[in-house]
């Protein structure tokens, strides 16, 4: 059991990765493109907790915000099709069976998978669409775009490449206003010797 848990694990990495790279290949097949460029992701959510997929994660949010290309996402889970407590188990989780520990519940694992489409859309300026069904309504408020957007930029001059994860914080004084900001950043890693 605990291999097929392992070859899960293994098979959900590729496919976040390959999933990741993909986005970022279209993010920057978009900034060639005149205008103001939206990408609409449109997903049920996917898990970004190892190293690597953090690291990618964070690498597509930094070509996006280079490229002024805003990230629009949409839950494609809508308001959910069956029920979850918050109560349910996941003793079968691949986690568990890897290491031998509860694995929480099935909702927290939802909302784990959740945070990376908020988290893109709210590190580049987007919006992200959920807890509807409305799919049509989602569509067209996505596509509509933000009426203003600033873009931020600070320098890396003083972080170690080590692929460490350090959390940013934005704040401005003035009320009414509506903020998005990625909440960190993985620092590169050191180049590869060769």
């Amino acid at each position: 059991m605990r291999t097929a848990a392992e070859q899960s694990l293994v098979v959900g990495d590729q496919d976040v990765r390959e999933t990741l790279t993909y986005v970022e290949d279209v993010v920057r097949s978009l900034s060639k493109l005149p205008g103001q460029r939206t990408l609409i992701l449109v997903s049920s959510g996917f898990f970004t907790g190892t190293d690597e997929g953090m690291a990618l994660h964070s690498q597509v949010v930094n070509v996006a915000a280079a490229s002024n290309v805003t990230i629009n996402t949409l839950d494609a889970g809508g308001l959910g099709g069956g029920s979850v407590s918050g109560n349910q188990s996941t003793a079968g989780s691949v986690f568990a069976n890897i290491t031998g520990q509860p694995g929480g519940n099935q909702l927290e694992s939802m909302r784990e998978n959740q945070n990376v489409m908020s988290e893109l859309a709210d590190s580049t300026g987007g919006t992200y669409f959920h807890d509807s069904n409305n799919l049509e309504g989602g569509l067209k408020t996505l596509a509509a775009g933000p009426e203003y957007l600033y873009l931020l930029e600070f320098s890396l001059q003083d972080v170690k490449p080590n692929g460490s994860y350090h959390s940013l914080k934005v704040e401005v004084s003035r009320s009414g206003l509506a903020l998005q900001a990625r909440k960190g950043y993985v620092a590169p890693l050191p180049p590869k010797k060769k």
